[in-house]
């Protein structure tokens, strides 16, 4: 993807109507790190906190925590399942 590109790209992330349709935006300031989770999980379709830590080289709880926080800020939706270990996990995947 072209610098330019990556730009547009930043920017649209940045922003979030909140409040219906008064129109009245907020801006959410995401860091590269997430916009790159964001486009990793856009080509993948899906991911586990475990996957991604696994293909980013970081620990399990900081992928964890970096999903969690996309998932709070409207970026990202997650289906809850049960682990086979007998705990919950996640598997999150880009918004619409």
């Amino acid at each position: 993807m072209a610098h330019s590109e990556i730009d547009k790209v930043k920017e649209r992330l940045r922003f979030a109507v909140m409040g219906g349709c008064s129109a009245v935006f907020k801006p959410l300031f995401i860091s590269d790190d997430q916009i790159a989770i964001v486009r990793v999980l856009g080509l993948w379709g899906q991911s586990t906190s475990w996957r991604l830590a696994a293909s980013l080289a970081i620990s399990v709880p900081s992928a964890s925590n970096r999903l969690k926080s996309l998932w709070e800020l409207g970026y990202l939706t997650r289906e809850e399942f049960a682990a086979p270990s007998g705990g919950i996990e996640y598997i999150y995947k880009v918004v619409d």
